[in-house]
């Protein structure tokens, strides 16, 4: 069949030659098919009236049974057309467009998250000019003056993502990335993989074979959209009957009732009965088109949901489309299924092979939900040419960069469980090998073979290398290097491995994927492991907050652990002890309740310190954008239930703006939509704004119930006006309400409809000022205070009998909470201090030293007689070079005997380097006299050049710089501070001094600290240390761009005070690293640190 281009509404009295031009020219080409032409306007052709153009432009075609009237959508318009025009043979050219993501069970519309936009999986979802796979079928099967449809589409394709599609710049679903960006509409997605609506046209289309395909594909819990505790089921089928069983009993049965036209063509709807009440209840559209597939609401229960399929005879068909059943899986995906289209290909440069990876669990049951990275390794005679996963909303995909590697690896996320990797064929004969890996899943290898003339070269097909490592942190893992691999000549060859491996990746917990480079021969393969870096958790923290009289507070279910070095780590579940309203019933009292956490086996306690606060009056806040889930009960939900919290409530000419129960207001007469929030609250009141129009009315009765528990709910009372649509209605309870969920149901009139387009849950005014301190109140070592405390101090140095027997203890001020991190290698005892509203921490480090190494009398005799031998050096005798560096240690040694506490290492370490320093010296070689009494004079074009010595200032470009170490060339210098009020300052890499170059490798000590001035700096490639409090409050600073990848040290306070909104842009490579290394350096949490 041929078909031309659109027809808008332009008029022209010329489009009907047009169309006659163009039939001629298509029959020069094929007289053997109809034409047809794709109308976007059908209920023009309504009319009898050959005057309108677009009646002249389809009767040239569809006049004398020549082609087909093609219209485009609005499929209820296809009778009218017949009706105007009965000798005319129709055609439905673009129908349909339903809206539907692969794999998606957990709603039955769409849903909107940042960065992750998807359309139900489920038959019942599309838009608004548009109608589902099977109401579109019914439009089409009925009546038999449509001769079929073309529907819209069978692929996914890029572009036209609606519901989130539009024309403007940006993306219209306001993401950051151009997501999403390929629609919904196919029948299969980008990927090639089939939608459970593609069952849904086997059922419809396919003579020759059965389906039988179950809706959901999933039976996880978390997978799948329960109201009610049942799961709609749909079941796609054209069998005379079907049978449904969960966990080997028959819960439903469904029977196929034949339809015929006057034509003969057979259509069908189900008719469906329950066979367990309490386990499964039928549902009897009295809409046929919903009734062409099978459904039910089965109460959820794990195990495996299945179905099975009979004759008209009653004999059961084994042999069916799709697929009959769905099992819970029994984790979360164990290992990798890898399954190449085709065996072999043609070895010509442009085959292609088509691998599909399916996530499967230990039981070999696919994961419908697997998310999981893969990566891909090839070796032989292909390249990777593409990656896909079928997700509309990723930019990570097809050849991009970021998943496309390198010619022979490329990694994508599994979405909705599948993967996608297409290898292009060389011109070398003898195949290639893809292996697919991801961390925690067992990886799997596929051969394909590429059949040609020429022969390539003997590659490695196959290899096994420990995918797994597991290591303490702190622990260097000992990875293999040497691997045995087999060629794709059958022979067995050695190999070796070199890893990329740091120990700022060992050093600290957490999943990495380490990469390495395999070779064999000249072959070298890139190949990944995953190393698994378990934390050391000495403690966990501790919880504080308030509450006011009698109001249970809800404590939080996870805590962190504390590190060694006293930084937070995961999230571990903790169960607190039991407290009542009656705890709770004195203003001022703090209440201490134990909790056990469970930290990765080992039990360990935590406590929550709660303040009954004095109440006072604060303003309401409304909680229902707040919520933690919100959820439905209709089985088949209309337009957008998230719209009720979205702010707006006067937009009532958009299904996305608003909630009704269109789809499901005769099986449920009484709607309930549910909060539930991580608090507890203490309500007051609801504004409800309910939408009407002339289908949908104000409820007949609302009854509002409330969970403190979020469990067990009660019925509350309330005052309110009669209800009105599209206005506000305010909801007051006689009483305040304490809830962590609450219920809105609405009882709608007769079997009409309800809606709302806002849902506003308002707290009650009566609340608490949280305290914001964060500062010690008492600081004890083995039960004495610390000598010299101060709440703004945070060291200390204390002297203790044993270092590993000492006990620090600490009280906060205003409930702040304390935890005491044990002494860690440097024998530095950390308290960490929280406060009460859980916005500023505080941290207070205790040195500790035991007795018999503190520095006594003698050893500091000895020590003040090696100082004096120092001091009667003569400067003069010495290279200024040399003497420099002396000058410095004696100066280490001079500052640590001042100090008020020094150790025997200390004092040692400090001496050695004076030796060192000593041993060092260069001794300056006096010249001979000079006896000519004529001396030449030095040429005007050889200047003459000095050698900077070590502590000597350079001026260079509107800065000063120090002079840190010297060589023949030049040496190293810190930057000291800059001469200039410029807003934006470089420093260099280098800096020149005469014929000596030095590299910048520091940033001195307040070195830009107070320049209000500047905004914008960049930190050259050969810095290594940043000083202490080197940017303090250079308050309008920025951006801060380190080039540097061997950064080394950041001081303390060092972007103290900067601006709020400041980024810190850092090499990519050194991402995680530096944000470690730039972590509580005194900027505010709202500085970002970027690649």
């Amino acid at each position: 069949m041929f078909c031309a281009t659109f027809i808008f509404q332009t008029r022209s009295s010329k489009y009907e030659q047009y169309a006659k031009n163009m039939k001629s020219y298509i029959e020069a080409i094929d007289k053997t098919r109809p034409i047809t032409v794709g109308d976007n306007n059908p209920y023009g052709l309504r009319y009898n009236t050959y005057g309108d153009f677009r009646n002249k432009v389809t009767a040239v075609l569809a006049n004398n049974g020549e082609g087909l009237a093609g219209a485009n959508y609005s499929m209820a318009a296809m009778s009218g057309i017949h009706s105007a025009h009965p000798d005319w043979k129709i055609i439905a050219t673009e129908t349909a467009s339903p809206s539907n993501s692969r794999g998606i069970y957990t709603t039955l519309s769409q849903y909107g998250k940042s960065g992750d936009y998807q359309c139900t999986a489920y038959d019942t979802n599309a838009v608004s000019w548009g109608n589902t796979a099977r109401e579109s079928w019914w439009y089409t099967i009925k009546d038999d003056f449509v001769s079929g449809e073309f529907i819209w589409t069978g692929f996914d394709y890029i572009g036209e993502p609606t519901p989130w599609n539009g024309t403007d710049k940006g993306s219209v679903s306001g993401d950051k990335l151009a997501v999403p960006n390929s629609s919904y509409f196919g029948v299969i997605d980008t990927a090639g993989f089939e939608k459970d609506s593609f069952y849904f046209y086997t059922s419809q289309w396919r003579e020759d074979k059965q389906t039988l395909h179950i809706v959901p594909q999933s039976w996880n819990k978390k997978d799948l959209s329960i109201s009610g505790g049942k799961v709609p089921v749909y079941v796609y089928s054209n069998a005379a009957k079907v049978e449904l069983y969960l966990n080997g009993k028959l819960i439903g049965t469904s029977t196929r009732n034949p339809i015929k036209t006057a034509a003969g063509h057979e259509w069908a709807t189900y008719s469906n009965e329950s066979n367990d009440e309490e386990q499964c209840v039928a549902v009897n559209e009295s809409q046929k088109w919903k009734a062409q597939a099978i459904q039910f609401k089965v109460k959820y229960a794990e195990g495996t949901l299945s179905a099975k399929a009979y004759d008209e005879d009653g004999k059961e068909i084994t042999d069916t489309l799709g697929s009959q059943s769905v099992t819970t899986n029994s984790d979360a995906g164990s290992k990798l299924s890898v399954k190449a289209e085709k065996s072999k290909i043609t070895a010509d440069g442009s085959s292609l092979s088509y691998i599909a990876v399916d996530v499967n669990d230990k039981d070999g049951r696919f994961v419908s939900s697997a998310d999981n990275s893969i990566r891909f390794t090839l070796t032989g005679n292909g390249t990777i040419v593409g990656v896909d996963n079928g997700n509309p909303s990723t930019v990570n995909k097809f050849q991009q960069k970021s998943v496309l590697t390198s010619s022979k690896t490329a990694k994508i996320k599994a979405f909705s469980g599948k993967a996608l990797v297409i290898v292009r064929s060389t011109k070398d004969a003898g195949g290639f090998a893809l292996k697919a890996e991801s961390a925690g899943l067992t990886g799997e290898t596929v051969f394909v073979n590429t059949v040609g003339e020429k022969n390539g070269e003997v590659f490695l097909k196959d290899y096994t290398i420990k995918p797994e490592y597991t290591v303490m942190m702190g622990t260097k893992p000992e990875l293999e290097t040497t691997v045995t691999g087999t060629m794709s000549d059958g022979s067995k060859q050695e190999g070796t491995i070199d890893w990329k491996l740091t120990e700022d990746v060992y050093n600290h917990p957490g999943e990495y994927v380490l990469d390495g480079t395999m070779k064999f021969g000249k072959e070298e393969v890139a190949v990944s492991a995953n190393l698994h870096v378990k934390p050391i958790i000495v403690a966990v923290q501790n919880y504080t907050r308030a509450t006011v009289k009698g109001l249970v507070p809800t404590l939080p279910s996870t805590l962190a652990g504390i590190l060694p070095d006293g930084t937070s780590y995961g999230a571990y579940p903790v169960t607190w002890d039991s407290i009542k309203e009656s705890d709770l019933e004195k203003v001022g009292d703090i209440v201490k309740v134990k909790g056990k956490v469970n930290v990765e086996g080992k039990e360990m306690t935590a406590t929550a310190t709660i303040r009954v606060a004095e109440g006072e009056v604060k303003e309401a806040v409304n909680i229902a954008p707040k919520y933690k889930t919100l959820t439905e009960s209709c089985g088949e939900p209309a337009d957008n239930l998230l719209s009720i919290v979205d702010g707006v409530n006067n937009v009532l000419d958009r299904p996305n703006m608003r909630w009704t129960n269109w789809n499901d207001h005769l099986l449920n007469s009484s709607p309930t939509i549910t909060f539930t929030w991580d608090e507890v609250y203490e309500l007051a009141s609801i504004k409800a704004w309910f939408f009407g129009d002339m289908n949908v009315k104000a409820p007949e009765s609302v009854t509002i119930a409330v969970s403190e528990d979020g469990e067990n709910f009660k019925e509350v009372e309330f005052t309110h006006d009669d209800y009105q649509v599209n206005q506000k209605n305010e909801l007051v309870f006689n009483e305040v309400q304490k809830a962590k969920a609450l219920r809105f149901t609405m009882k709608q009139v007769g079997t009409g409809y309800v809606g709302l387009t806002e849902l506003e849950i308002w707290t009650s005014e009566k609340g608490y000022t949280s305290n914001k301190t964060a500062e010690l109140e008492e600081l004890k070592v083995d039960g004495t205070a610390v000598e010299g405390f101060a709440a703004d101090k945070y060291e200390y140095t204390v002297v203790v009998d044993k270092v590993d027997q000492a006990v620090v203890d600490a009280a906060a001020k205003d409930n702040a909470s304390v935890m005491v991190v044990p002494f860690n290698k440097e024998n530095v005892v950390k308290v960490i201090v929280t406060s009460e509203d859980s916005k500023t921490t505080n941290t207070y480090k205790i040195k500790l030293i035991a007795k018999d190494q503190i520095a006594d009398k003698a050893f500091m005799e000895k020590v003040e007689g090696e100082i004096k031998q120092a001091e009667a050096l003569k400067k003069d005798d010495y290279t200024d070079g040399s003497y420099a560096e002396y000058e410095k240690a004696l100066k280490e040694v001079k500052a640590v005997i001042a100090k008020e506490i020094v150790t025997k290492d200390e004092v040692n370490a400090a001496l050695e380097k004076l030796q060192t320093a000593r041993g060092n010296l260069v001794k300056v070689t006096k010249p001979a006299p000079d006896t000519n009494k004529n001396p030449e004079k030095p040429s005007a074009n050889k200047p003459e050049t000095g050698v900077p010595s070590v502590g000597m200032l350079i001026k260079y470009k509107k800065a000063i710089y120090k002079v840190r170490e010297v060589n023949a060339t030049g040496g190293t210098v810190m930057l000291v501070k800059r001469n200039s009020k410029k807003a934006k300052f470089v420093i260099p890499a280098t800096i020149k001094s005469g014929n000596y170059t030095f590299k910048v490798t520091s940033i001195a000590n307040k070195a830009f600290k107070g320049d209000k001035k500047l905004k914008k700096v960049v930190i050259g490639k050969n810095v290594q240390v940043i000083g202490k409090r080197a940017f303090e409050k250079a308050k309008n600073l920025r951006s801060i761009t380190i080039k540097s990848v061997s950064l080394k040290k950041v001081g303390r306070s060092a972007f103290k005070g900067i601006h709020a909104k400041a980024k810190i842009k850092v090499p990519a490579k050194k991402l995680k690293a530096y944000k470690r290394l730039l972590k509580k350096k005194g900027q505010k949490s709202s500085v970002k640190i970027i690649k």
